[in-house]
């Protein structure tokens, strides 16, 4: 399991519902792991947004329409909805989609307060 750390009420990859304000949920993101491909696209300061399992990213913003950037701090960890993230240097952020058909769970899991 890893820690996925919210802001407000971001959805949280592997559940649904908006669960309590800047609470913070353990996920199995080794059961989201997706069919698409992950890969470097260049430098995160670069003017077009990254597509679903592009990176490098350092922000939601830097993200085309509903991606958002999932931080992997150094990890090197799955990517959720990627494949291939062995592959891929392990500082390297990349754009995903919160909510697809990888979401599994039909319940929202207990959080922690940040």
């Amino acid at each position: 399991l890893v820690c996925y750390q919210r802001e407000a009420f971001e959805p949280v990859p592997g559940c649904y519902g908006h669960g309590t304000k800047k609470f913070d949920y353990c996920i199995n993101i080794d059961a989201l792991i997706g069919d698409t491909p992950a890969h470097f696209t260049g430098n995160p300061l670069d003017p077009n947004p990254g597509g679903k399992c592009e990176g490098d990213c350092d922000s939601d913003l830097q993200c085309e329409g509903d991606l958002r950037c999932w931080q992997r701090s150094g990890s090197g960890g799955p990517i959720p909805g990627c494949s291939g993230h062995e592959l891929v240097d392990s500082s390297t952020d990349f754009c995903y989609e919160p909510k697809t058909s990888w979401i599994q769970p039909p319940y929202f899991g207990y959080g922690i307060d940040s």
